[in-house]
């Protein structure tokens, strides 16, 4: 498969979104003003040029009313709420430990307003 070659699959259980974002992670907003993540993969080990969806979203509960999502690298997720606030989360990856990935909780960035 080429590089610039385009696949499509879709992400089971999301409907109406109105924005996303993806890399190595995906995160969508609803229509509804909810905001949801799931992981990606490569493909095969002998395929390693597209990337499938391995797990079904989930809503990130602290983030209502939000208007715009985006991801950047190492899966920084940032989500502007209606009030023009901007909030940002990641996911930490804990090698020494449990070698998984833990979610952490958006947190508001203060003074930094649409």
């Amino acid at each position: 498969m080429d590089h610039g070659e385009a696949r499509s699959y879709e992400v089971k259980g999301l409907d109406k979104v109105v924005d996303f974002s993806f890399d190595k992670k995906g995160v969508a907003l609803r229509e509804d003003g909810t905001v949801w993540e799931w992981s990606y993969q490569y493909g095969s080990p002998e395929d390693t040029t597209w990337y499938f969806p391995v797990s079904a979203p989930v809503q990130k509960q602290q983030l209502k009313d939000i208007v715009k999502v985006a991801l950047g690298h190492y899966n920084i997720k940032a989500a502007l709420d209606k009030d023009g606030i901007v909030w940002v989360w990641t996911t930490y990856i804990d090698p020494f430990v449990t070698n998984k990935d833990k979610e952490l909780d958006p947190v508001a960035i203060p003074g930094l307003k649409k």
